[in-house]
């Protein structure tokens, strides 16, 4: 299983007839981490007249809010960028600072969605995949074939112990977990040993 996700946190400003946009992208882990990020941005920009914002999380909870905005026109906007992408574990807030021009509902709108287009863009994309967390214990003379291994699966070394043997914690795409073991079984003529620790995105 993969999902998209932010690349990293980006903020930007901008004005538009006179009203200024503070706009900003999180990765989020859960709603409560969403609702976290919402109300650190809502006491930094305390005194902006309107404060939009959505966020999608990866268990299926969607959530936007147009924070008094004309229907259609701002939270509505934001969601629909996050569904384009199909971004998951992300929340964009957007916060308007009124400046006695209105905009109108179609420019409203548009404002917004291009808004959070390039809180997008500026964030960055990347894909996460499921991955099996496990920790091995390899003998120093199984060690470079171990590593030419892991590299052929594309698996990844988390940390690593090295001592009487060499404790390696790692992370393997799960629908290729299984081909990971039996390889290992065809180079080494033993079965792989090893501690499950769970699954987690890589």
């Amino acid at each position: 299983m993969h999902y998209k996700t932010f690349s990293k946190s980006f903020e930007y400003k901008f004005k538009e007839r006179k009203s200024l946009f503070v706009c900003r992208g999180e990765n989020v882990v859960s709603e409560n981490c969403a609702l976290e990020c919402l109300n650190i941005f809502r006491k930094k920009y305390f005194d902006s007249k309107r404060v939009v914002y959505s966020y999608s999380i990866l268990d299926g909870t969607v959530r936007f809010n147009s924070d008094g905005e004309p229907r259609g026109t701002a939270g509505e906007q934001v969601l629909n960028v996050i569904n384009n992408e199909s971004l998951k574990n992300v929340i964009i807030m957007v916060a308007r600072y009124f400046g006695g021009i209105l905009l109108g509902a179609s420019r409203l709108a548009k404002t917004y969605n291009e808004a959070s287009k390039n809180v997008v863009e500026g964030c960055g994309i990347r894909i996460l995949s499921l991955c099996v967390l496990f920790v091995i214990n390899v003998k120093y003379s199984f060690l470079d074939n171990f590593l030419n291994l892991v590299s052929k699966f594309g698996a990844k070394i988390i940390c690593s112990d090295y001592g009487e043997n060499v404790v390696f914690k790692c992370a393997c795409l799960k629908e290729k977990f299984s081909e990971f073991c039996g390889s290992y079984c065809d180079i080494f003529f033993e079965k792989m040993e090893f501690d499950l620790v769970g699954e987690n995105y890589f």
